[in-house]
């Protein structure tokens, strides 16, 4: 948990700009491909902004390398349908970047996120939040999805 996962993101969209010359492009019109762009990114932000703000709200903290800051478990607003919301909206912007480079070979990008995060990133989260908050925990993992489903 040593990389904070919007580091993460941000550097699998940098990564897309040299591959996107390595690979053909959508052939999509240009409207089109920023229409996509404008819709995966506003969906993003829609799951990343209110999710970090109920935090916030909580007086927790975002950053999920040190979870002896955490105060709160926060399990209302996009909460009751994702564990990982924010992670689900990151998904949506590796998507907006794959329509920006105008290649949609690069949307396999996304599920490597995926794949990365459950591997590497929430397991360590959510054995944090197992000892921190052992009774509502167990709980709420039964109630919500990790991601959406």
């Amino acid at each position: 948990m040593r990389i904070p996962p919007l580091l993460v993101v941000a550097l699998m969209l940098l990564a897309m700009v040299p591959l996107a010359q390595l690979l053909p492009s959508t052939g999509i019109p240009d409207a089109a491909r920023w229409g996509a762009v404008t819709f995966f990114g506003l969906v993003g932000a829609i799951f990343v902004l209110p999710a970090a703000i109920s935090f916030r709200r909580a007086g927790t903290t975002v950053d999920p390398r040190d979870p002896e800051k955490t105060e709160a478990l926060v399990t209302d607003g996009l909460y009751r349908i994702s564990r990982n919301p924010m992670y689900v909206g990151f998904c949506f912007w590796l998507i907006a970047g794959a329509f920006a480079v105008a290649s949609l070979w690069l949307l396999v990008v996304w599920p490597l996120f995926v794949i990365y995060m459950n591997a590497l990133q929430i397991p360590a989260e959510e054995a944090a939040m197992a000892d921190k908050f052992p009774g509502d925990w167990p709980r709420f993992c039964q109630q919500v999805p990790r991601w959406l489903i």
